[in-house]
């Protein structure tokens, strides 16, 4: 196992449970502590060769590490304003990787891509908004924001605290 391999691995162990929670995360945590890592971590993931790439199909069966980092990074990347541009580049390096991995790997890492590729299909979901005549668009996770204002009233985090 390379020192690659333990930092994808790593960044994976890190980063889940923040892109799970991620909403409940304060802007100025994320700016502060987290963004100059969401920044570093993509740069990274490009520097992997063919090899590393390789690599990590075989060792992952069921989820794709890398594809998870990046999707942590992506719903972290949501609690900035500023970050619309970023989170766009996230989501073509995800892309970008999963082209990769279909190029290089063998056939079970060719069938993990492929069923990213759905799960990145079905995430994506387009809905027209009722208010107004120009005003429809993309909505990715609708239900987030409903989830996270009954979170807020419930006040499960003093609970959990």
């Amino acid at each position: 196992m390379g020192l690659k391999d333990v930092f994808i691995k790593l960044f994976n162990i890190i980063f889940r449970p923040f892109g799970q929670c991620y909403e409940l995360l304060t802007q100025k945590t994320v700016t502060q502590y987290l963004l100059p890592i969401i920044e570093a971590v993509p740069k990274f993931l490009d520097s992997l060769n063919d090899e590393d790439l390789k690599k990590e199909a075989k060792n992952e069966s069921k989820n794709d590490a890398v594809s998870a980092i990046i999707k942590s990074l992506k719903s972290l990347a949501s609690c900035v304003p500023s970050q619309e541009e970023n989170i766009r580049q996230l989501e073509m390096f995800r892309l970008k990787m999963i082209l990769r991995q279909l190029q290089i790997s063998s056939f079970g890492g060719k069938m993990n891509a492929l069923n990213e590729v759905n799960r990145v299909i079905t995430s994506v979901s387009y809905y027209p908004q009722q208010s107004g005549p120009n005003t429809q668009g993309p909505i990715i996770g609708g239900n987030n924001q409903v989830r996270l204002n009954k979170f807020r009233e419930k006040q499960y985090l003093v609970i959990f605290m």
